[in-house]
């Protein structure tokens, strides 16, 4: 028969589990730790109406109607980013419209 002192897995040893952190509670990974790419890693993701335009992406369209394109609302620009124009806030860089430029 084993006895009490057999039984119990000393700390250190297999088997036995120290308790995590509570849960919520901010843990610190350590130098040298690099959260791996989230949302971020989509480089286009801002690319949809009321996204956020990236600051300096893109052409500013100055001559409008050459392109087809009808007059941006005061505050706003039409931007040439590929094959798309993109009617943005000049200030803001909230997205309003996007248009194919192949059409």
């Amino acid at each position: 028969m084993a006895s009490l002192a057999q039984a119990q897995t000393p700390y250190g040893q297999p088997g036995y589990h120290q308790p995590g952190p509570p849960p919520g509670a901010h843990v610190n990974p350590g130098p040298g730790y690099h959260r791996p790419a989230g949302p971020k890693a989509n480089s286009y993701a801002w690319r949809k109406k009321g996204g956020r335009m990236p600051h300096g992406r893109g052409e500013v369209v100055s001559d409008y109607r050459r392109h087809g394109l009808r007059q941006p609302p005061r505050g706003y620009h039409w931007v040439r980013d590929g094959n798309s124009y993109i009617l943005a806030g000049i200030t803001s860089g909230i997205i309003s419209s996007i248009l194919s430029a192949t059409r």
